[in-house]
């Protein structure tokens, strides 16, 4: 409800953030930073990760972004290069694979083998 766009939102919670935000007004900055690290992350933005972190300084984030610049070069090296979710063999339960070809490969390598072959 704080992440999304006040005018999307019914007027009841409409009211409801506006008087949470009158109450504490931390919080308001806060949102602000997540938005703008939001679509940073998403690629819609062309913002500066160091910049939205800096942001987040005195705002309910702030240990967050402290922890993110710790490693600043591989949550920068994480946004910057291509990826892709490729199953990777052996590397998931049946229960979590659902993809049939992955499941069978993953079977041929957990069963035994059978006597007389290598």
């Amino acid at each position: 409800m704080l992440m999304a766009d006040p005018d999307a939102l019914p007027e009841a919670e409409q009211a409801f953030v506006s008087c949470l935000l009158a109450q504490v007004p931390r919080l308001a900055d806060g949102i602000a930073v997540a938005k703008r690290l939001n679509k940073l992350l998403r690629h819609e933005s062309k913002e500066n990760l160091g910049g939205v972190l800096d942001a987040a300084v005195g705002t309910p984030l702030e240990e967050f972004a402290a922890s993110l610049r710790r490693d600043l070069a591989a949550v920068q090296a994480a946004l910057d290069l291509p990826w892709t979710i490729v199953p990777i063999p052996n590397s998931c339960s049946r229960r979590s694979c659902s993809n049939k070809s992955t499941l069978a490969f993953q079977s041929t390598l957990s069963s035994p083998a059978k006597p007389g072959t290598p």
